[in-house]
Formats: C-alpha cells, structure tokens, sequence
C-alpha cells in the first residue's frame, strides 16, 4: 500500500436505512452496539493505484460505487434512493440512476465519481440531515458517508440502523460494521462484510470487465450461506416405502383406526386387506409397475384404497377431478399416457368418447380373491420411481403433468411429522381436493406416524357448518385450509359461540399468500392455536418451506418459512447467481424433493427444470419456481408474488404482491387482489363489515406504507371475493370484470 497516496485519516462509513431482508423484525433487540471487522486485502488498494485510483477521495469514491452495487444486488433498490455525503460539506447528494446500463466497474465508478464532483453544481442536488429526517423517504436504502461526526449525527435517527467503515491505516486497511438497533442477526453481519470485502477484490482486479454479481462470493463464503440458509436434513436411507409401512402397520397396530370416511372406518389390518387385493386386481386389469393409473373417483374411501393400491403397486396414481371439462380430462389421460382409467358410477358419454385407447375399468369390477402381497412389492420397491403426476395449469391454457417421485413425496410427509410433531394420537384432516397436490400428504401422512385420518366428502367440504361440526365430532388435531378458505370459517365462527376447533394442535394455511388480519381473526378465536405458513411448489413434491405463528408474532407480512429438511433453497438473480440475505430473487429450489418435470412436455420441462447452477458437483436437478422472494432477517423466506405479477407503470417496476400485503395490514381489511390493467394499478378489496372503507382514509394508510407510484390508482370494494375450485382468489374473474 506504500503506492496510495493518503489525503487526510478521515475513516469512511456507510449507512443503511430501510434496507429489505437485513431489516427484519424477528431479530432480539440485545444486538445493540454489535460489530464485525474484516480485514480489506492489500491486492485492493494496489490493484487501484495500478488503475490510477489511489487518492482517498477516488477510494472513497470506489467504495461508494461499490457499496451501491453490492446493495443493488443484494437488495431490491431499483424504486429507492442512493444519499452519498459530500466531503467538506454538511449536505448528502442524492444518487439516481441505472445501473442496467453500466457494463464495467470502471464505467461504475465514473458514473458514481462524475456525479459526486458535480452534485454542488446542480440545484436541489443537496439534503441536509435535517431535511432528510423530516421527510419520507419510503424505500430509500442507503446513506454513505465519510466521517464520524456526521455517522453521530445519523445514528440518532430512527432509520440508521447499521454503518460500515473503511478505516485506512498505514498499510493495514479494514472495514468495520456496527449495529445501531437491533435489526441485523450477527451471522448476516458477519456475512455481509465478507461479500462486500470479496466484491472489491475482485472488482478492482478486474476493473474493465464487465460487471459480474457472483464476484460477491468466495467458495468458502457462498458454501457457507448455503448451509446457514438450508441447515435441515433428515435421512431417507432407514424409511420405508410405501408398501413395507402399510404391511408394517397392518402387523404392529392391526386394530387402530387408520381412515375415516362418514360413518365407514377402516383398521389399518383392514386397510392393508383391501389394498392388497386392489392391486391384484389392477394386476388383473393389466396394470403393470411403472403404468399410469387414471382414478376418476370422488374423495371416500374407495378412492382412498386406490390411490395407495395404485402407489403401493409401482404404479403411477394419476387423479381426475370429476367436475372437470371433458376436454380438459381427455387431454391429461393423454398427457399422461393413462394405461387404465378407473371410474365409479356412470362415466359419461362425451367423456368414454374422448379416452380414446385408454381402458375404462369400473371401481365395482376390481374384485380379486388372491391378494398381492404387500411385503412382496416392498421387496422389488424403487423409491426413485414416480409416485403421482399431478396437473397444474399450462401457460398455454392446457394442464401440465409434474411428475413426482416417491423419495420425494415421502420426505415432505416426513417434513410434516417432524416440524408439527406429529403422532400416533392425532387425527389429520383430508379436505383438499383430490387435483390439489395437498391431497397427497393428508391421506399418506397416517401410514408413517401411524394416526388416523379423516377423509372430508366434498359435500362437507362446501358446506361450511356441516365442516366445522365434522372437524369438531372427529376431534381433529391437524386442519389445513387455504387462506380464502379460512375467512370463510371465521365468518360462521364470528357468529357462533360454539368453539369448532379446540382439539386443533396446529393450523396449516397454504396455497395462498395469508395475510396479516386473517390470522388477527383467527387468533381472536382461538388465541392458543399456533398457524403454521407453509409454501411449495406441486413440482418439488408439495410444501418446501414452513413457518409457525402464534398469537405473540408481531409481522406485517407473514413469511413462507424456513426450509424443510432435503429442499435446498436458493435465491437466484437474472444470471442464476445466488444472491445472500435481503436481495430479490426468483425462488429455486434442489435437492431430492424436485420431479422430473412435465411428462411429455419437454420444452416446458427443460425451461424449468436444469441442473442446479449453484452446486453443480452434486449432479442434482433444481427447479425454478417462478415465485419473487427474498432471505430475511430471521433466516426465513419472504414471498414477494409471481414474475408476472412484476409489472412496470410509466418505467417504474412495480411489485403487485407488496402492494397486496400493504393493503391488508389495514385494519377492517379482510381479503384483497391487486390488478394491473392498461398501465393502471387497480386495488380490490373486502372488509369484515362487508362496507367499504372512507377512500381517502385508505389513501392515507397506503401511503404511509408505499411510494406513490404503487398507490393503486382505483380501490373497489366487494362484499366477498370470487373463488375458484381450489378456494382462491380467481382474479381471471376479477379481470373479466373489470375489462367490462
């Protein structure tokens, strides 16, 4: 460093305020005071005298674009604001510009150098401390500064929450960051420091190359924020397949109650009777291991036999929805290359029509005196065999099949045992719909922890009070509902004084983002009752990540949770660059519980399913879900909406998702779905009173929460919202709608 040429000692900090993810609010307040150091390398300063930056205003100037393009990419700033103090001034300039159009570090630090030089220059350029504290700058990310009476200033403000300095001395430089509140865990502190220090090495080396985001990480610092991010595992080697528990089950706990379906019950010895000689009988029907196994049956306990039989044989259980659009029922039979199709009752015409080659075998007909062992198909068992394909809805307005392996499957039903402590005395609930890849874990999950299950006829499912008593005659311990679903129960709840749900252990919300106030609702009830948040994909074998709440959570937003055990989380930028703690990234997700991809739609299947970019020594497939997140403080997941819900509004990239999560942390506020149509952003909204909320009320609360351009430019309020056959929000009905 014998080649800087140092102007004065004044040491460089850099303040953060309103920073997403690293300000979070599940973090202990005893932080305060908390500091880090990480020691810069000498190559840096070298590396920058070479390049004829070696003043400790072009240092300081360096660090300054550095420190805007680590937030860049480490949080989502494109709507906020950059204040840079200007030496020898008691005044912050304010920054704007896009870094989109930047290509080197060099054209980076030129932009940032030009701009600091010129800022005296322009008029309305300049902000004192004090005009920044009476202000609101909704989020404005950062505040950089280079010395520490100014840093003194700042810490006394509600939003300095953490500095950075870049302390020069002789020939030993180094960076130190302090807590001021207690808003950042000490391990993303710590985290933080050595991305910032690993960006301006390799920045500086490279200086006229173009921009990389991965320069950010060393092997050592990125393999470890995967582990501290994804920390859960469980071995799948000891686990028996599906057969082998079922056959266990049936020997150790012949007489407990295994499925219940209205008045009809069944043992788990009986369980396993009937299972065995339903695969003889598919057997029979030419069913081999490996066939897809179309059932289109209603949700009893017929259909309940089927589905094990089909899986527990090798075969590929393939549910129909019988309400479905013949059309729509001829094309996944055909997607899936059904081998037989299954039905009760009568099938109707149109539909025998439109099957084409595929058997039609009746329910009533899979009769077999000579059983098929189940101890015999454990033997020949490939865990890694796909288990079921389940359709979700197709960009091209047809259903796609992801095909999901058992591994998988079985390590998501283990992933609910484990975190919700699930046992032999509890009662699961079976109300998904059997097209609802929730369907899967509720039945299955009674075979490995040896409870009982309760199957809900659709008939009880739409009928809300007959739901509540049947819940509450079961004595049911685990309940999951989607969120719409949830609003639905406590409107009947609110005016009943009969409680439904005391024996309930746990509430699980999925599907759907929850908000705030329908957990509010919910605990007014039943104040004891954790809510456990989960989230996942149908291709990554159902739920990836679970967050439990309680009465005592203070959130505006409710997280998605934590990863469970074998689902590695990543969140990845433009590039496929993993991105740490605060930043805004599509959500993937590798590891054992990701499918195969779409049966026979290999385009589709190659776009999302690729090789994990991340850790690709591991050979192991990742999915990417199209979902916004980020990693927060806590070390949970935020979801922040879908890509397609990112829209831009005169230039502007706008994030529908946020503004629905602002809007109904409003009190009186029950459900809500934000639009954007023709370049309007458009609020819908529901109360508890079912009455309207005063307008510029509303306006006034969202604007203490957003930047003016995300207030919607119409709010409309509904007495209910529509909802489709999953009980979510159908905002295709909302948009037709409103077009008209």
């Amino acid at each position: 460093m014998h080649s800087i040429s140092v102007e004065n000692s004044k040491t460089h900090r850099i303040i953060f305020q309103d920073v997403p993810g690293i300000l979070g609010e599940q973090v202990d307040s005893d932080l305060y005071g908390e500091r880090h150091s990480e020691m810069l390398s000498p190559t840096i300063f070298n590396a920058l005298a070479t390049a004829d930056l070696s003043s400790s205003s072009a240092i300081y100037h360096y660090m300054v674009a550095m420190q805007i393009y680590q937030t860049s990419q480490m949080f989502d700033v494109s709507q906020g604001y950059s204040f840079v103090k200007v030496p020898n001034q008691d005044a912050f300039v304010l920054l704007e510009f896009d870094l989109y159009e930047v290509q080197s570090w060099r054209q980076l630090f030129n932009l940032v150098d030009d701009a600091l030089v010129t800022a005296t220059e322009i008029p309305g350029a300049l902000f004192t401390v004090e005009q920044i504290a009476q202000s609101s700058w909704i989020g404005t990310p950062l505040f950089i500064c280079p010395d520490s009476t100014t840093l003194t200033e700042l810490s006394s403000l509600p939003f300095a929450a953490l500095c950075l300095a870049v302390e020069l001395q002789g020939e030993d430089a180094k960076i130190v960051f302090h807590v001021n509140g207690g808003v950042v865990a000490k391990v993303q502190l710590s985290q933080y420091a050595s991305c910032f220090a690993q960006l301006c090495l390799q920045s500086a080396l490279h200086i006229d190359e173009q921009m990389r985001p991965e320069a950010m990480w060393s092997v050592q610092s990125k393999q470890a924020f995967i582990e501290l991010t994804n920390p859960k595992s469980f071995e799948l080697s000891g686990v028996q397949n599906l057969p082998a528990q079922l056959s266990h089950c049936a020997q150790s706990v012949p007489n407990k109650v295994a499925l219940v379906c209205q008045d009809e019950t069944l043992t788990f010895a009986e369980l396993a009777v009937r299972v065995e000689r339903m695969m003889a009988a598919l057997i029979d029907s030419g069913v081999n291991t490996g066939d897809s196994v179309a059932c289109y049956l209603q949700r009893d306990m017929d259909w309940a036999v089927l589905k094990i039989a089909t899986m527990s044989l090798g075969a590929i259980y393939v549910p129909i929805d019988t309400s479905y659009p013949v059309e729509r029922i001829g094309h996944m039979l055909s997607q899936a290359e059904a081998k037989v199709c299954v039905y009760k009752g009568l099938i109707p015409q149109e539909l025998g029509n439109a099957l084409g080659g595929v058997k039609q075998v009746a329910y009533t007909s899979l009769n077999s005196e000579t059983p098929c062992s189940l101890q015999d198909c454990a033997v020949t068992f490939a865990i890694d065999s796909v288990a079921y394909i389940q359709f979700t809805s197709g960009t091209t307005g047809m259903p796609k099949g992801a095909m999901v392996e058992h591994k998988g499957m079985i390590n998501h039903i283990f992933a609910k045992i484990n975190d919700l402590n699930i046992q032999a005395h509890d009662v699961i609930a079976q109300t998904a719909s059997q097209c609802f890849d929730v369907s899967i874990w509720q039945l299955l999950c009674g075979l490995y922890s040896q409870s009982t299950t309760v199957i809900y006829p659709d008939s009880v499912v739409w009928d809300l009070t007959e739901y509540m008593e049947y819940t509450r005659q079961h004595q049911v311990t685990v309940l999951e509902v989607v969120p719409s679903y949830l609003d639905l129960l406590m409107d009947e709840q609110d005016c009943e004084t009969q409680k439904y749900f005391d024996d309930l252990l746990f509430l699980m919300v999925t599907g759907e983002r929850v908000t705030v106030g329908q957990l509010a609702r919910w605990f007014k009830h039943y104040a004891d009752i954790p809510v456990i948040n989960a989230y996942g994909p149908t291709e990554a074998s159902d739920d990836i990540t679970h967050y439990k709440i309680d009465k005592h959570c203070s959130l505006e937003s409710v997280p998605i949770g934590f990863p469970i055990a074998n689902a590695c989380i990543y969140v990845l930028g433009s590039e496929q660059q993993l991105l740490p703690y605060g930043s805004v990234g599509e959500i993937c997700v590798a590891g054992l519980c990701v499918g195969r991809g779409y049966i026979n739609r290999p385009e589709e299947t190659e776009r999302a399913f690729i090789i994990d970019p991340i850790q690709p020594q591991l050979q192991q497939r990742m999915y990417r879900t199209g979902d916004i997140g980020r990693w927060l403080a806590d070390g949970s997941l935020a979801y922040l909406g879908r890509n397609d819900q990112q829209v831009k509004v005169m230039g502007v990239r706008i994030e529908l998702t946020e503004i629905e999560q602002k809007l109904s942390a409003i009190d009186g506020i029950k459900d809500v779905a934000v639009l954007c149509l023709e370049s309007n952003i458009i609020g819908v909204y529901s109360t508890v009173s079912e009455k309207p909320l005063n307008e510029r009320a509303l306006r006034g609360a969202l604007q203490r929460k957003l930047p003016s351009h995300s207030i919607p430019s119409k709010l409309l309020h509904r007495a209910t919202m529509p909802l489709n056959a999953n009980g979510k929000i159908d905002k295709k009905i909302l948009t037709s709608e409103l077009m008209d």
